[in-house]
């Protein structure tokens, strides 16, 4: 027969304190939350990582795990289906998606003018649209540059059937452009534009922004389920994300050491220059007193009146696209 185990006034003491340590520990526990980039370190990804060295995420209740990406198209893929929580990746490729059907909304548009451009190097000559018929223009498959460029071409009202496109590994990218394998690639300005003036290569750039493609660029987003089920997780993060990138533009060192902290091989002055010129991205509203990440509808309604125009966009309501509603000071 057991015998009943008889507990002193210490015991129990201990047992009640462990109890309480126990139920604290549980209730203060960070929520474990996963980030995917729409691509491989650079950066403008470098206030995410400050953001977290400063303690924003942690003091918003969130463990944070930044996964890069390998394109913006299935980096947006991966959050709509709950594979990763939130995802910071170019919200034009995104927007094709969600008009299909993905269930994705942007909360927060960090960079509301795109830096899509056709690169080449200088002595190409190619400074104009219409010269790029009857060259090569090379992309990385899945990359949202190249979900966007037959914008480029219909807005520019040059024949495509004349532009040699190549799909490239990501590896050889730059490499083929130097080497004179291709004429010229589909980039950013201040990644692959930035990338080849940093190696002492002078380019051109004809840019999609100035070429009647009006769209936003990368955002913060999140799946409709995630807003439904966890709405005050998605407010926190939003928060710590503007916290984050606020403090970075006014402290650039600072987020170059944050990164270069975790990425060590990559270019200090290149990372220096892309976290500098991320700032003209912003957007008007934020230049006029609106936090980082609030954009106003008309944005939003040009990107999406490009995306009807020239590449069969069919729903243009704004609201299914983004929300206001989770940027500190609210939707208004």
């Amino acid at each position: 027969m057991l015998k009943k185990m008889k507990w002193g006034p210490a015991a129990l003491a201990a047992l009640s304190l462990m109890a309480l340590t126990l139920a604290v520990g549980t209730a203060n526990a960070a929520d474990k939350v996963s980030l995917r980039l729409g691509w491989t370190y650079g950066g403008m990804f470098a206030p995410i990582y400050l953001g977290i060295d400063k303690g924003f995420f942690s003091d918003a209740g969130i463990d944070l795990d930044v996964r890069e990406g390998k394109g913006s198209v299935p980096s947006a893929t991966s959050v709509a289906n709950g594979q990763d929580d939130f995802g910071y990746f170019d919200m034009a490729a995104a927007a094709r998606l969600i008009d299909k059907g993905l269930p994705l909304k942007g909360i927060g548009q960090i960079r509301q003018k795109t830096g899509m451009c056709v690169i080449s190097l200088k002595k190409s000559r190619l400074t104009e649209p219409k010269q790029l018929e009857g060259h090569s223009v090379s992309h990385t498959p899945g990359d949202s540059l190249s979900q966007v460029f037959p914008a480029f071409i219909k807005a520019t009202g040059i024949d495509g059937s004349k532009i040699k496109q190549e799909g490239l590994d990501y590896s050889v990218y730059l490499k083929a452009l130097e080497n004179g394998q291709i004429d010229a690639i589909l980039g950013y300005v201040d990644e692959e534009g930035f990338t080849l003036e940093n190696r002492g290569l002078p380019i051109n750039k004809i840019c999609f922004a100035d070429n009647g493609v009006v769209l936003v660029d990368y955002g913060f987003a999140t799946s409709q389920k995630m807003i439904d089920k966890n709405p005050d997780l998605v407010k926190r993060f939003v928060a710590a994300v503007v916290k984050s990138f606020d403090y970075a533009r006014n402290h650039v060192e600072e987020a170059v050491a944050a990164g270069e902290k975790r990425f060590p091989e990559f270019d200090k002055k290149l990372a220096t220059k892309q976290v500098g010129y991320q700032q003209e991205l912003f957007g008007d509203a934020v230049k006029n007193g609106k936090p980082i990440g609030w954009i106003d509808e008309a944005t939003w309604n040009g990107s999406l009146k490009t995306l009807h125009d020239y590449m069969g966009l069919k729903k243009t309501d704004p609201s299914l696209y983004y929300t206001n509603e989770f940027i500190p000071g609210g939707a208004s």
